[in-house]
């Protein structure tokens, strides 16, 4: 682009105003900037994270090793930020829903919220069970007794540990059907981000699961 005087000059970016009329230049469609409510869902997201983990790491976990209070804290996280992201790629300006599911972040957050949810049931009737086992009838206003914090990150991890592939087997489909449409746009790279940090959290679930072998 060339301005008045001749000079050639980058064409302008998005968002920006152009040299020559001022106009501000629009965004691609379904583009979306970080707003302050983005920021303020974020924000809340952390808090509800930090209000689960909370308990645990000033309670028994304080005895382990940090690691151990570290994973914890990285499975509230990714338990509340995955579906947080997912319902934040609904909102508009966004890509019509057929060009949204070919998105890798937006295919991640899904599948990772149907296995958390899937997960958050299956924990409820494990706990439900557990508490049945040990002479404890479950009756309603009676209280429940305080969890285990290792019995609960235990199964929480075991059920976490099946999201990582589940993510990973969405987006070998999306790839091996010609399908994937990656956006530069910040909430599909987020996504991508959660994406990965679930696949690390099974890769570690998996080495914890091997390391007996090695004795």
């Amino acid at each position: 682009m060339d301005d008045p005087n001749g000079v050639a000059t980058a064409p302008p970016k998005p968002g920006d105003r152009c040299p020559c009329c001022g106009v501000v230049v629009p965004s691609p469609r379904g583009a979306r900037r970080f707003s302050i409510l983005d920021v303020m869902i974020l924000v809340a997201a952390s808090a509800v994270a930090f209000v689960i983990v909370r308990p645990m790491m000033v309670g028994p976990l304080r005895a382990h090793p940090a690691w151990t209070r570290y994973l914890a804290a990285t499975i509230a996280g990714l338990v509340v930020w995955t579906p947080t992201v997912l319902a934040m790629q609904f909102r508009r300006p966004r890509p019509a829903l057929r060009r949204l599911t070919r998105r890798p972040g937006f295919a991640a957050c899904l599948a990772g919220t149907s296995l958390v949810v899937l997960g958050a049931i299956a924990v409820g009737l494990l706990a439900l069970v557990r508490q049945s086992r040990q002479g404890m009838p479950v009756r309603v206003g009676r209280p429940v007794p305080t969890p285990d914090p290792n019995w609960w990150v235990s199964v929480v991890l075991y059920f976490g540990g099946f999201v990582g592939p589940a993510i990973i087997a969405t987006w070998l489909l999306l790839a091996v059907t010609g399908r994937r449409r990656p956006s530069s746009d910040w909430v599909d790279l987020l996504g991508r981000a959660i994406g990965t940090a679930w696949i690390v959290l099974f890769v570690i679930h998996a080495c914890t699961g091997l390391a007996p072998l090695k004795d």
